[in-house]
């Protein structure tokens, strides 16, 4: 089987022991290096991602090619294109890694199938991916920058000499 950590998230979230076996069939391990790029702006992106280990963020880049960070992706987070796989159409911004990262990579093609041959298992990742971003933008409400450094430093301290501090300071001071 894959990752047990993978199969234990997807049990804990809901997910009923078929259904995550399931997914853990279809799953890929891909272990990549510090600023790997998973999706470019502008592309339409051929896969989704959960975040075993390590740490990704997203930006936009503008017309001038200034990029400002949209989030960080969190060690146990879905990397998931959700208007690129509603809407077809490419994806907004780019993703890549700040740090070594393992992921469990899982075509799009197949989640398309899902939504066609298996709604439930498609509802429940987009279920739990909407909730994923609202529990993200609850904290960035509540809590100031110097708490959410904090807090990132307390519970992710093995990735806070491996990222670019300035990044993370753009992105927690927001």
């Amino acid at each position: 089987m894959l990752e047990q950590p993978f199969f234990d998230y997807l049990t804990q979230h809901g997910f009923t022991t078929i259904d995550a076996k399931t997914l853990c069939d279809i799953g890929k391990i891909i272990e990549l290096p510090t600023r790997h790029i998973l999706h470019h702006q502008g592309e339409h992106p051929e896969s989704l991602y959960w975040l075993n280990s390590g740490l990704c963020h997203s930006s936009y880049l503008t017309d001038g090619q200034q990029e400002i960070t949209k989030e960080l992706i969190y060690e146990q987070e879905w990397i998931i294109p959700c208007e690129s796989m509603v809407l077809d159409e490419p994806i907004d911004c780019l993703v890549e890694s700040l740090t070594e990262i393992q992921l469990i990579e899982i075509p799009l093609a197949m989640v398309a199938n899902w939504r066609k041959e298996s709604p439930h298992l498609y509802l429940q990742l987009l279920e739990l991916y909407s909730v994923q971003q609202a529990q993200k933008q609850r904290f960035n409400c509540l809590f100031s920058a110097h708490e959410r450094w904090q807090l990132f430093q307390q519970h992710f301290a093995h990735l806070c000499d491996k990222v670019p501090h300035e990044l993370l300071r753009r992105y927690l001071e927001r």
